[in-house]
């Protein structure tokens, strides 16, 4: 009885299980898209890509939105404790071909989700206004994308933290004060 609960375990496991990117690449492009809408209007450069605590954080945000039931911000308190400013995006292919979600496989689908994800953002008031502020010059992007195991269906997930460019001290989220890194002056 106990080899067949362990084997109706793995079987039920490997029917739901999943591919998950996370790539660098599409990242970067991402980062870079908004570096280049700076530039076109007007704002002053990005200063920084950030890692460690924030893109962590950023991480935590981009996982939950994978899941295509959830759809949500971080909570006020945590976001202003790691950033000054939260863009997100989630796109589902409920039913279909997810193999052209699997940017390892088709890597010139990067620069595509990308400008998906910036279009997005771009598109929304609220959200253009937090890519365009001009002392959001230092911020991390993180993606994730989920492929069901049956290949019908996928989530891409993209997250934008920014960490304000700033010479006073108390406007850096206190989540980051400790650590130098972050601060900028």
């Amino acid at each position: 009885m106990k080899k067949l609960v362990i084997i109706f375990s793995i079987v039920a496991f490997s029917l739901n299980a999943q591919k998950t990117i996370r790539s660098i690449k599409l990242d970067s492009a991402v980062f870079n898209l908004i570096k280049q809408i700076r530039i076109e209007n007007n704002k002053p450069s990005v200063i920084k890509f950030y890692t460690g605590t924030i893109r962590s954080y950023s991480y935590r945000i981009t996982d939950q939105n994978c899941d295509a039931n959830y759809f949500q911000h971080g909570p006020f308190d945590t976001v202003r404790k790691y950033s000054n400013g939260e863009c997100i995006f989630q796109n589902c292919l409920v039913f279909g071909d997810a193999s052209k979600y699997d940017i390892e496989l088709h890597p010139e689908n990067i620069a595509r989700f990308a400008q998906m994800a910036v279009d997005a953002w771009m598109g929304s008031p609220d959200h253009k206004l937090c890519l365009l502020l001009s002392w959001n010059r230092s911020f991390t992007i993180t993606s994730q994308i989920e492929i069901a195991a049956d290949n019908k269906s996928a989530v891409f997930s993209a997250s934008y933290h920014a960490v304000q460019h700033t010479d006073k001290i108390m406007e850096l989220p206190y989540g980051l004060r400790n650590e130098s890194v972050y601060y900028l002056k």
